[in-house]
């Protein structure tokens, strides 16, 4: 006698609506993005530590950026960027590889606003054309 054949398997899907999620507002990714960084009060601590009036009504960021500025005067247009570029390449990838502490924020919460001593409104004109004022 023949084994007996076996049952017919039957695959039954069901599709359901499918609802994308939400696009994030803008809100959500500025968060996401701070909490990436750092604790949200850290990140305000360093913004606060460097804004605050503490050499005679000077913030460090602001003595930063007008040490930068000299530089810039004094030494060049490379020379300011070198200066102002190095303190921002160091505070990046210490806060990419070990995160972001109020110390590192404070660094690179100096250095940005050290940058904006060192630009100038020529530089892409400088840039692109090559043409030196």
């Amino acid at each position: 006698m023949p084994p007996p054949l076996p049952e017919p398997v039957v695959h039954v899907h069901v599709v359901l609506p499918y609802e994308p999620e939400p696009e994030p507002t803008r809100r959500e990714r500025l968060w996401a993005w701070l909490r990436q960084i750092g604790r949200p009060w850290q990140v305000v601590g360093a913004l606060t530590l460097a804004s605050l009036p503490l050499f005679d009504g000077h913030s460090v960021a602001t003595l930063w950026a007008s040490c930068v500025a000299e530089a810039r005067a004094e030494g060049g247009q490379d020379a300011g960027y070198a200066l102002a570029l190095t303190p921002l390449g160091i505070a990046v990838i210490r806060i990419v590889q070990g995160g972001g502490t109020l110390r590192r924020l404070l660094l690179l919460a100096v250095s940005l606003v050290g940058l904006a001593g060192a630009i100038d409104l020529y530089d892409p004109v400088t840039w692109i054309t090559g043409v030196r004022p």
